[in-house]
């Protein structure tokens, strides 16, 4: 993929620094010009996101998760099936309530830390103060799994765990990916859903909304249900389908048993497709790859093969068995390249920060120089460097901070006037007491 913001190479950067006669015996040396560059490359990229700031370039919308019952770990993969594996840190996150029926949906903050302890139950926070929930990163391999036919006491799990049958209601519902009407038998539909929510069988009733046209939206009677395909009863066409619509998503949080859990050979599954258990427990080969699909016998549910070394999130509190159905939206900023070739663009870092980046690497070769009298130029090099890296920080730290938290009652007493906080007595340069 082409980016428009980052087009210059490593090879410009290498015909720029070949100019500078000093540079050469780093570039030179033992007759590789490849390896001692490209080195010096990555330890400047590595520098520039070391500093503790959220550069917007290099920030990642990482693959939202739902709350689950009583779960306070999740391991999350993207849309292809892999682990995530390019996360640095953590910025910032917000929980919209999916299934209120405002418009817009209501949301809340998420706050994001380092080091969230394991916790055993859920408390409940009667305000409404923010954030909602504290969320930081863990690798794959320290997230707390379930285990499959495993007791929910006296066991080594915090329970909560799946058995033969266990039910797992999709939070979201099923969504319409495709919709046709036919005269056949005095008028059906067939949906096509993109997994079938529980007791969807010929005789109950399938809830469509948000589809259109808006004809499409209603209560229908099932009459068969084959693979996605659900056929229902329908006398008067709808018109053409054009997109949308949605069915089964619950009222609130379906109370989902655990939906990760370790398998007999030490495997990390995590449930991608919802559904109900079969009468095994689903299993994958040993050591199997990452993004490997399994399930039990008879079981409609799917389930994915983590990377150990993929990452995962905690939340606190962690969740009540049933109540609002949260999904969880975290940005980060991403791991600092390797660079390995000189086709290499900077990328994720724009053209505009390229002389920052040249400066830098100059300043590398110095410090990797064969010469004494050229590795002693590097340490005033860094450090003009690092003033670079100062103004490149500065050029992106122009607009007005908003992450930032505010005290609800004032240092000297309680909140101002009615004694609750509202849009007209936030403390500050003007109430800095809150009275």
């Amino acid at each position: 993929m082409a980016y428009s913001q980052s087009t210059v190479t490593l090879q410009m950067i290498l015909d720029i620094v070949q100019n500078f006669g000093d540079a050469m015996p780093t570039i030179n040396a033992g007759g590789n010009q490849l390896q001692p560059f490209l080195i010096a490359c990555t330890d400047v990229f590595n520098a520039i996101c070391a500093v503790n700031f959220p550069h917007k370039w290099n920030e990642i919308n990482l693959p939202p998760f739902y709350t689950n019952s009583l779960q306070q770990d999740y391991a999350v993969v993207n849309p292809n099936g892999s682990s995530i594996t390019n996360l640095s840190w953590l910025e910032r996150g917000v929980a919209i309530d999916i299934n209120n029926t405002s418009k817009p949906k209501s949301y809340r903050m998420v706050e994001c830390g380092r080091q969230l302890p394991q916790q055993t139950g859920t408390w409940y926070n009667n305000g409404f103060e923010q954030p909602l929930f504290i969320c930081n990163w863990f690798p794959n391999s320290t997230l707390y799994y379930g285990v499959w036919g495993a007791d929910d006491t006296g066991f080594g799990t915090f329970g909560n765990n799946p058995t033969a049958g266990s039910v797992y209601t999709n939070p979201q519902g099923a969504i319409v990916t495709a919709a046709s009407w036919a005269s056949t038998s005095g008028g059906q539909i067939t949906f096509t859903l993109n997994y079938i929510p529980n007791g969807t069988t010929a005789g109950s009733n399938l809830v469509i909304s948000g589809a259109l046209p808006t004809a499409y939206n209603n209560t229908f009677a099932v009459v068969s249900v084959t693979g996605l395909n659900v056929v229902v009863t329908a006398t008067s066409n709808p018109g053409t389908y054009e997109a949308g619509g949605i069915t089964g998503a619950p009222n609130s949080m379906p109370a989902n048993p655990i939906t990760q859990i370790t398998d007999s050979n030490g495997n990390l599954l995590l449930l991608t497709t919802y559904g109900t258990e079969g009468t095994t427990a689903p299993t994958a080969a040993p050591n199997a790859a990452p993004g490997t699909q399994v399930s039990g016998t008879g079981a409609t549910t799917v389930w994915t093969v983590l990377d150990p070394q993929g990452y995962g999130f905690r939340i606190s509190p962690a969740p009540n068995t049933t109540g609002n159905e949260w999904q969880i939206n975290l940005t980060g900023q991403m791991k600092p390249v390797r660079f390995v070739s000189l086709s290499q663009t900077l990328y994720p870092l724009p053209d505009e920060y390229e002389t920052h980046f040249r400066m830098g690497v100059i300043a590398q070769l110095y410090r990797y120089s064969p010469l004494k009298e050229i590795r002693a130029k590097f340490e005033d090099a860094w450090k003009l460097w690092q003033m670079s890296l100062n103004d490149l920080r500065a050029r992106q730290d122009r607009e007005l901070e908003e992450n930032m938290f505010t005290l609800t009652r004032g240092v000297m007493g309680g909140n101002r006037g009615s004694g609750t906080r509202s849009s007209s007595n936030w403390p500050g340069p003007a109430y800095p007491f809150a009275y």
